[in-house]
């Protein structure tokens, strides 16, 4: 059988036309060498590409683990400031508290707190560097903790706040200031004492606060107004109701100024000074009733007057 050849003419420029015989086998292999070359450039060029991608992998991965250390170490510092802040703000809760009336938080309700938490460490891959992976889950518990004990110290001050407001509430309605201002005295006392009309003991249920007549009478708590009006010896009378239980009455009026179901605030002006019904001058008749017993109201006033007898 004829081996097999390619004739290949060559063509010169000017010269004699040249006919040359290659046969395939060589074309063949010259193929098979080309083409073997160009892979194997093609592979090396691949590889090279690759190892350069590696290198900018791990060159990018080494920035963003600075960057990461360097974020860390800023939060580290974050942290550490509002745990002081909280734990300032825990000790001023705490007074609230107390002058709130409420029982103070002990540190173990403290550490447990309030709430869902912020990010559970468990729930963070493990990092292959150690040191970094111990950081961040470090950094996660803490802002968790913060997190419950911010919540807690939250609901707290509502409390707090609730409880404020209500004895705020009940101190308005509490008789605390006297029911004459400015150069007044006191001429009887609360208690056992003579009748100035019959010369007979006797008990006398409230103060009775010597003063010219028109001399203006204030509301010594917040309350409604359930009688304004004549009241048999007590002349012209008007009784508030405070709540709880407690009542005020200020009697031998020379006029009165406000109407039954009017409410009042502590300081309100309800009246003036007189000596209407069963009395001997000019004076103020005041009494502080709880649950229907008279008290004496000298131990309601902050700041009451010398007594004059």
């Amino acid at each position: 059988m004829a081996r097999k050849h390619w004739n290949v003419t060559l063509v010169p420029d000017g010269g004699a036309v040249r006919t040359v015989r290659v046969p395939f086998t060589l074309v063949i292999g010259l193929i098979v060498f080309l083409v073997s070359n160009l892979a194997l450039v093609a592979g090396s060029g691949l590889f090279y590409l690759k190892g350069w991608k590696s290198k900018q992998e791990a060159r990018r991965m080494r920035t963003e683990n600075t960057q990461l250390r360097t974020h860390l170490a800023s939060t580290e510092g974050r942290i550490q400031d509002l745990e002081r802040l909280l734990a300032e703000n825990e000790q001023l809760e705490q007074q609230a508290r107390l002058i709130a009336g409420l029982e103070p938080l002990d540190n173990d309700t403290r550490r447990m707190g309030v709430g869902g938490p912020f990010l559970a460490a468990s729930e963070i891959s493990r990092l292959s560097d150690v040191s970094l992976d111990s950081s961040v889950k470090g950094q996660t518990r803490r802002l968790e903790e913060l997190m419950r004990r911010s919540a807690l110290q939250q609901q707290s001050y509502e409390e707090t706040l609730q409880s404020l407001e209500a004895r705020q509430e009940a101190l308005a309605r509490t008789p605390t200031i006297p029911p004459l201002r400015g150069d007044y005295a006191i001429s009887s006392g609360f208690g056992v004492r003579s009748d100035p009309f019959t010369g007979e003991r006797g008990v006398h249920n409230g103060l009775d606060l010597r003063a010219p007549n028109g001399t203006p009478v204030y509301a010594t708590a917040a309350g409604e107004v359930v009688h304004s009006g004549r009241d048999g010896d007590f002349g012209i009378c008007v009784r508030l109701a405070h709540g709880n239980g407690i009542e005020t009455v200020y009697c031998h009026l020379s006029a009165a100024r406000v109407a039954v179901g009017e409410r009042v605030k502590r300081g309100d002006h309800i009246g003036a000074v007189g000596s209407t019904g069963r009395s001997t001058g000019s004076h103020l008749h005041y009494e502080v009733h709880v649950d229907g017993t008279p008290r004496n109201p000298a131990a309601y006033i902050l700041s009451p007057t010398a007594v004059v007898d």
